[in-house]
């Protein structure tokens, strides 16, 4: 596995769920680099084991996150997905709001 750390903005609400009852909260992450002409987008389908699922109420599209974890790469129906498991999640901000949460 691989670690990434990065900052990126959630692409949709967040969604909780549980699997062997243990609680996660998952969701998307579109991350930017380069700028100008060489600008891309980057999504990764993050997952926050161990998370309450109150964080669904604050995790919401344009809410803008600091996280790292361990990554890999699965591919469906011919399309490559970075998935990543996160150790850490910090809440930046959100869209629209001056101050830091």
């Amino acid at each position: 596995m691989n670690k990434q750390t990065f900052i990126g903005n959630l692409s949709f609400d967040a969604k909780a769920g549980k699997i062997n009852n243990i609680d996660y909260v998952s969701f998307p992450v579109a991350c930017n680099s380069g700028y100008g002409e060489k600008k891309k987008t980057e999504f990764l389908d993050c997952i926050k084991f161990g998370a309450s699922s109150r964080l669904v109420d604050i995790l919401k599209k344009g809410t803008k996150v600091y996280a790292s974890g361990d990554c890999w790469t699965e591919t469906f129906e011919g399309k490559d997905k970075r998935k990543v498991r996160l150790d850490t999640l910090e809440i930046l901000g959100q869209r629209g709001s001056v101050e830091n949460i």
